[in-house]
């Protein structure tokens, strides 16, 4: 079994940030730039937006926070709302290319790839580094292709799992989750019992935050396969970004003594 861990877990405590305060005790656009964007970096998006609208409001032309609001908005798989924020630090920067590169993202997470090919371009086109450009668009021009032939196959056998499994996989890899999701739900609607794909659905709900829903999964495989340990180990990283960090590090040192020596890492981490 291939696990495919998502890009991204949290590895401390969300800490909080107070924005500084300017010589008149009153804190700047520039302030509220700063403290999302060290909120952003520690996965605490809802913070992390509350100060970068806050930087809007004190500096309606403020390009860098539509643009880190965007990302941040993109993380949460809030697409059209990213597109809205990076359409805007373009607007007000035409030279952007970040903001094109990163809108090119978040138009292909919504699956407009015509639109996300322009703005790679504009931005390959604006940046002296073009590489990531570039390969950034070959990948998408190859996950769609592969999407598209998985997609062919399921339209001939509908009732097989691993269409859904392997399409499911190819999203969660290119940080669709949500799409990821709903194959993974498809393949337990037709198999109850197939642990993998409640395991890998977990995972993405993880990517998302979305934690009640990723424990669930979570609990399904250890109550299918008590010994995964790959189950008690992510649960327990979940747990522990729900504030039950006795359960979840319980949770980890069970999946370390089952021998997934990551485990270990994150107890070591987490666990003091």
């Amino acid at each position: 079994m291939t696990i495919r861990i998502p890009s991204f877990f949290l590895l401390a405590p969300l800490l909080s940030f107070v924005p500084l305060c300017n010589a008149f005790g009153q804190a700047t656009a520039e302030d509220y730039l700063n403290t999302g964007i060290s909120k952003e970096g520690l996965h605490d998006y809802k913070g992390a937006i509350q100060d970068l609208t806050k930087a809007i409001d004190l500096r309606p032309g403020y390009a860098d926070a539509f643009y880190h609001r965007g990302v941040v908005r993109r993380k949460l798989a809030e697409n059209t709302q990213a597109i809205q924020d990076f359409t805007r630090a373009i607007e007000l920067r035409p030279d952007f290319g970040k903001a094109y590169y990163n809108r090119g993202l978040a138009r292909s997470d919504a699956e407009d790839y015509a639109g996300a090919m322009l703005d790679f371009d504009k931005a390959k086109e604006l940046s002296d580094t073009t590489k990531t450009y570039h390969n950034e668009k070959d990948e998408l021009k190859t996950y769609k292709a592969n999407i598209d032939a998985i997609t062919k196959i399921i339209e001939v056998k509908p009732k097989e799992i691993k269409g859904y499994m392997d399409r499911g996989n190819a999203k969660n890899t290119f940080g669709d989750y949500k799409g990821a999701i709903e194959d993974y739900s498809k393949a337990v609607s037709i198999n109850a019992y197939y642990t993998d794909a409640y395991l890998q659905r977990g995972l993405a709900e993880f990517s998302l935050m979305d934690y009640k829903e990723a424990i669930k999964d979570f609990n399904k495989v250890i109550l299918l396969k008590s010994d995964n340990a790959y189950a008690y180990c992510y649960r327990g990283r979940t747990r522990y970004n729900l504030g039950q960090k006795d359960e979840g590090c319980e949770d980890l040192k069970k999946s370390f003594e089952m021998g997934y020596f990551k485990a270990y890492e994150y107890t070591r981490q987490l666990c003091k």
